[in-house]
């Protein structure tokens, strides 16, 4: 998951998204199963601006969520549901959790020294084991 920026000064292209694409549209292609069944939901700040950078991508599933959250939440929830039939929790409970979740994770850095705010303090495994822990205890909770 990455995405796309312009430098405002440099007008310059930021980002990894058409690499990433190119790869997964690859695997799809070339790939044996169950990579040649992907499916792909690409999320945009805007609707269309992917099209300045990558517009080989038009007809794919792009959703835009306008820099909100909340709104990123639902494109993701929702194409869960619908491509992959899944049972899916509504909006707004993955919503509370999320925003649950980053209170814990505040508390928790504070705990271990190390700034919640910037994320490159806390390595990419730390943070999944994080989450496996947390959901797990929020199961034991329910």
């Amino acid at each position: 998951m990455t995405f796309l920026e312009l430098n405002r000064m440099k007008k310059v292209f930021l980002g990894l998204m058409p690499l990433e694409c190119g790869i997964d549209f690859g695997a799809k292609l070339l790939g044996p199963p169950p990579l040649n069944t992907k499916r792909f939901l690409i999320l945009e700040k805007e609707k269309f601006r992917y099209q300045k950078f990558i517009s080989d991508i038009a007809g794919n599933d792009i959703r835009a969520h306008q820099g909100v959250p909340e709104l990123a939440i639902k494109c993701v929830r929702d194409w869960l549901r619908l491509n992959n039939n899944a049972t899916v929790a509504h909006t707004q409970k993955v919503w509370l959790d999320y925003t649950e979740f980053l209170y814990d994770y505040v508390e928790y850095a504070k705990k271990n020294n190390f700034n919640p705010h910037l994320i490159s303090e806390i390595t990419f495994a730390d943070l999944i084991e994080l989450m496996k822990e947390w959901v797990k205890g929020l199961e034991d909770k329910r």
